[in-house]
């Protein structure tokens, strides 16, 4: 592949610089690093975890951990943390790694990563995607190797301990959301020194990580155990709280909090749109993951038919294979190239015998006895996107065909709920999301904040953080500036604080 502009010598002249190495290597009678063979990553047998929800992934063993790492090519400036949203230093921990030195690793980790445990699960792995190794094998599996650190360090998968709580000084700061992005943003405002008060609506913190994701990806434990450091770094959470019904903005601002934080997510599911769409047996995708979530979700019977194809179209449809389901079908409009799900998902859910259908698109449900009896499915085929982009399907007239099913999931994209999540808050939208400043995260209203998937967010774990923890330091510069009075009282108190510990 030729490389071009300044990027392309800089990766031009790594390689050189890795192969003068290889080089010294060979002549030490030592194996070169790119040819050192990927350590798999281990997973329970699928006959197996199709029977609960017990955690899938595997941690590495310490000696498998330090044979995988020690493939990491060390480069000076490393694709994977420049990748990172978070800025995670993998360039530096996973070298330590390699060298056994587990604690050193485990402190550089937790420098950036604020829920290093939850990562360590559902990364989208951007690193990975960019790793130089990949250039001539497979890359490092460096959220592999940060499953192992976190389990290997801590114990539990519980993550890595946050430093003390400092005592709590300046202006007050709502939350609202304690999903990935209120979570860190809120865990941020706390080591800041500020206080910090979290509202959600639902009986536990976690927002889609604790409601939206199964647990044989990311185990409830995981999640609460982050939820617990933030409670120990001094976030006070409020739950059942829903804004509107129960609090307001405007209530907020009157009991002394001097900005709110709207971290409200997209927990409304897209309807199928076509006849039959509201059967009794078809299911919103999300709506079938937090019943799993809550322990409540009935067993499923016969033929399970999922339309979708992103992940958590691939959750529900192996959530539906734990329960109980005879077959999992799952029909995607586009072809396999295009599905947004993450490849090793798709792998694992074939592993467990769920079947794939693509280029087809429901046209009708139809109703039997008991609710659905069968999916009527139009063909498709891609045509370029003028506007750039996915190819876009397009029906091949006449080319029909039926699926029977029991029960049809449809997971086919979720958004932002702003008439029901924040009723009477005349905040400004745009395309459905909360409009917000890119630089300072503030919306139309002062003093009110928003981010992560509400406000326009990539809908992944790792940039909903990394949004939560830019929006926090935006919003303590805000308080700051506009309680210039309280400043000074602020950073006294916290220097006492430091004093005192």
């Amino acid at each position: 592949m030729l490389l071009v502009g300044a990027a392309g010598t800089m990766r031009t002249a790594q390689v050189r610089r890795y192969r003068e190495r290889d080089c010294e290597e060979e002549r030490e009678g030592v194996m070169p690093r790119r040819f050192l063979p990927r350590v798999p990553e281990v997973r329970r047998p699928p006959e197996l975890r199709v029977h609960d929800f017990d955690e899938v992934a595997v941690p590495y063993t310490i000696d498998q951990a330090r044979q995988e790492a020690a493939r990491c090519l060390r480069c000076r400036r490393a694709p994977c943390t420049l990748a990172c949203p978070l800025g995670t230093r993998a360039d530096v921990y996973v070298p330590l790694i390699a060298e056994g030195r587990l604690d050193e690793a485990a402190a550089v980790l937790a420098e950036n990563d604020p829920m290093p445990a939850i990562c360590a699960r559902v990364c989208h792995r951007p690193c990975e995607a960019v790793c130089l190794a990949g250039k001539v094998d497979a890359p490092v599996a460096i959220r592999a190797l940060k499953h192992f650190l976190v389990e290997a360090t801590e114990g539990h998968g519980s993550g890595i301990a946050g430093p003390p709580a400092v005592g709590r000084c300046g202006e007050p700061v709502a939350v609202i959301g304690a999903g990935p992005s209120g979570l860190v943003a809120a865990r941020t405002l706390a080591d800041l020194g500020r206080p910090v008060t979290v509202f959600d609506a639902l009986p536990e913190a976690g927002g889609l990580l604790r409601w939206g994701i199964p647990a044989y990806r990311l185990p409830h434990h995981v999640t609460a155990a982050a939820i617990e450091q933030a409670r120990a770094a001094g976030v006070v959470f409020r739950l059942g709280v829903r804004l509107g019904r129960d609090v307001t903005v405007e209530e907020l601002f009157a009991a002394g909090y001097r900005a709110v934080l709207l971290a409200i997510g997209a927990h409304r599911c897209r309807s199928l749109g076509v006849p039959g769409g509201d059967l009794p047996r078809v299911i919103a995708g999300l709506d079938l993951l937090r019943d799993v979530a809550a322990g409540s979700a009935p067993p499923i019977a016969g033929r399970v038919v999922v339309v979708g194809g992103g992940d958590a179209a691939i959750d529900a449809a192996r959530s539906a294979r734990r329960l109980g389901a005879s077959t999992v079908t799952l029909v995607y409009r586009r072809s396999r190239t295009e599905m947004p799900a993450r490849p090793a998902e798709v792998a694992e859910a074939e592993e467990e015998g769920i079947a794939f259908r693509f280029l087809a698109a429901p046209d009708a449900i139809e109703e039997g006895v008991d609710g659905v009896r069968v999916v009527q499915f139009q063909s498709m085929r891609l045509e370029p996107n003028q506007s750039g982009g996915r190819p876009l399907p397009v029906p091949i007239p006449g080319a029909c065909w039926e699926l029977p099913a029991d029960v049809v999931v449809a997971a086919v994209g979720q958004e932002p709920d702003l008439d029901g999540a924040l009723p009477g808050v005349p905040v400004a939208t745009r395309d459905g999301m909360l409009d917000i400043d890119a630089e300072s995260f503030g919306t139309s209203i002062p003093g009110v904040f928003a981010c992560g998937d509400a406000a326009g967010g990539r809908a992944n774990v790792t940039d909903a953080a990394a949004l939560g923890r830019r929006a926090a330091q935006a919003i303590h510069d805000y308080v700051k500036r506009v309680t210039s009075p309280a400043t000074v009282r602020f950073e006294q108190c916290l220097y006492e604080n430091a004093a005192g510990s």
